[in-house]
């Protein structure tokens, strides 16, 4: 490697690690904005871990917000960063003694946000929002090797990476909402990386990870065990990953649960945790999708038959269609290979959003990355994927601000929720030709 060529790897190089940190100062900038909702129930857990005996937290009843629905991973989380919270003093102590840190962010990180019930600062929504943040960073590093590996074009890697880490979606999800999609996806693909790569002991406990911190990836359960069951490694390999899995449970359900280990798991986790989400059924509580075209949004109980079947039953039908016909064609190939499984992760999960019923606005992301990935290995589709990109960023602002800001809810309600009828008959149009449009070609020259 001659001179020239060294400095143009530095250089990339550089490129990467610069984006990477504009993408955090942007996001951590945002934090800002946006404690409000979920983020404000995340703050009570964290601070109330310190308060109740722990084997009683997930069975109080004394929540201002809400009782804890979220696995034992993501509570210990919050419990250490309010812990971090605390301890503020520690930047002025820094401040003092080496000037390094501006007094002027001291303040605002201990000032309490004005919304705030409890008069939390500004430092703890922060905090708060951080694994998420760190999580985009990881996720947009993981997209760069996807692509690199698939096309051997690290161009095209760091554009892909580009594309998800200045993303919308992602920006307002980590950096202004505090949802935890983004560590709940960096796990899960890492847990699919690592299996096609035949690390099944890696994948096994990075898939509980995801999983164990909120089980929104469990739409994508019967893939990964149709390709574990396909990897077909030897039993050494699944022992250890078990064992690690195992001893992950265990060490984060036990200051929980004490001895009773099974009633913890019978009450708790699969009584409150497990079902994604609350209250009644609907065919959709806020996502734009298949139910949506037809039906006002939040209103429309899943046990309504939609032609003859009830909405809840005709969802699962649907899924289960896509996840054979993907299982069909992954079937075909004797080894797992990348670009088909990230291929596949997105139709189901996507599928999952689209067709399953109760579904909230941000469960779609574990589609997202695969998304990304697809729109740049397969540039045809990157239109289709940058509209789809968009309409799920109105999806979410439309949630996300629709109590609080009246001209968005009435822009996307107004006229019987005309506006949302359109966006989720577009999404559904252009998944299907993103999915399947290659098959239903060659489905075509033969008729």
């Amino acid at each position: 490697m001659n001179l020239q060529q060294t400095f143009g790897k530095y250089r990339f190089s550089l490129s990467i690690i610069l984006s990477l940190a504009l993408g955090f100062v942007l996001r951590v900038y945002l934090t800002r904005h946006g404690n409000f909702g979920d983020v404000s129930v995340f703050t009570e857990w964290g601070a109330r871990f310190w308060d109740i005996n722990l084997q009683q937290y997930y069975f109080d009843k004394g929540w201002y917000y809400s009782y804890p629905t979220y696995p034992p991973i993501s509570t210990l989380m919050y419990g250490a960063l309010y812990w971090l919270y605390e301890r503020r003093y520690i930047l002025a102590q820094i401040h003092n003694a080496v000037k390094i840190i501006p007094s002027s962010f001291i303040i605002y990180f201990g000032k309490a946000a004005p919304d705030d019930p409890f008069q939390y600062g500004y430092g703890y929504f922060m905090l708060l929002k951080l694994p998420a943040i760190l999580a985009d960073l990881g996720i947009s590093v993981v997209i760069y090797k996807i692509i690199e590996k698939i096309t051997g074009n690290r161009n095209r890697a760091f554009l892909g990476m580009l594309f998800y880490l200045f993303n919308p979606v992602s920006i307002l999800l980590s950096g202004v909402w505090g949802q935890t999609e983004s560590l709940v996806a960096f796990f899960g693909l890492l847990a699919f990386i690592f299996l096609v790569s035949g690390k099944l002991w890696l994948s096994l406990p990075f898939m509980f990870l995801s999983l164990y911190i909120k089980p929104t990836w469990m739409v994508l359960m019967p893939l990964y065990l149709f390709l574990t069951y396909k990897a077909k490694k030897d039993t050494k390999n699944v022992a250890v990953g078990i064992l690690i899995v195992f001893l992950i449970f265990l060490f984060s359900t036990y200051p929980f649960s004490g001895s009773e280990m099974f009633l913890f798991i019978k009450d708790s986790l699969l009584g409150n945790i497990l079902p994604s989400a609350k209250g009644t059924a609907m065919a959709s509580v806020s996502a734009f999708n298949f139910y949506t075209i037809f039906y006002q949004i939040d209103k429309v109980l899943a046990s309504r038959t939609f032609i003859g079947i009830p909405i809840n039953i005709l969802g699962l039908i649907m899924f289960v269609i896509i996840n054979v016909f993907v299982f069909f064609n992954l079937s075909r190939k004797k080894e797992n290979d990348l670009y088909q499984v990230i291929f596949a992760v997105f139709l189901i999960s996507m599928g999952g959003y689209l067709f399953l019923t109760n579904m909230l606005e941000r469960y779609f992301f574990a589609s997202f990355a695969p998304m990304i990935v697809i729109a740049t290995v397969k540039p045809r589709k990157f239109l289709l994927v940058l509209v789809l990109n968009l309409i799920l960023f109105a999806n979410l602002t439309w949630a996300f601000y629709r109590r609080s800001v009246g001209t968005i809810d009435h822009l996307f309600a107004d006229n019987n929720f005309i506006l949302i009828r359109v966006l989720s008959l577009v999404v559904v149009v252009f998944y299907i030709r993103i999915a399947f449009a290659g098959k239903l070609q060659v489905f075509r020259k033969k008729l």
